[in-house]
């Protein structure tokens, strides 16, 4: 079966971003995840578009907010380590791959 999974943080991440632009302007969250769930989706059928970051690491970037999806692949699965902000400190998910890398 074919799933996309999100690593712990990675889901808090997205639900802090999802709040924080929810307390922006009315709305906006909900547009936030939608897009974030559409990208995800997008990248759970078309695995290799993302650009290589830090191998078997990728990232693909969610369309209207400064934010990417750092995932890899394993066989049918779409692991999400991260949903980065692209102003954050680069790479500080690499530690959450040592554990499930």
């Amino acid at each position: 079966m074919e799933e996309i999974v999100f690593h712990p943080e990675a889901r808090v991440e997205l639900f802090d971003a999802a709040n924080y632009y929810e307390t922006c302007r009315p709305g906006l969250g909900q547009e936030f995840l939608a897009m974030a769930e559409a990208t995800s989706s997008f990248i759970h059928t078309r695995p290799f578009v993302g650009q290589i970051i830090r191998p078997p690491y990728r990232r693909f970037l969610i369309k209207q907010f400064p934010y990417g999806i750092i995932y890899r692949r394993l066989r049918t699965v779409t692991y999400i380590v991260a949903i980065m902000h692209l102003k954050r400190k680069p790479g500080y998910w690499r530690l959450r791959t040592q554990k499930n890398a």
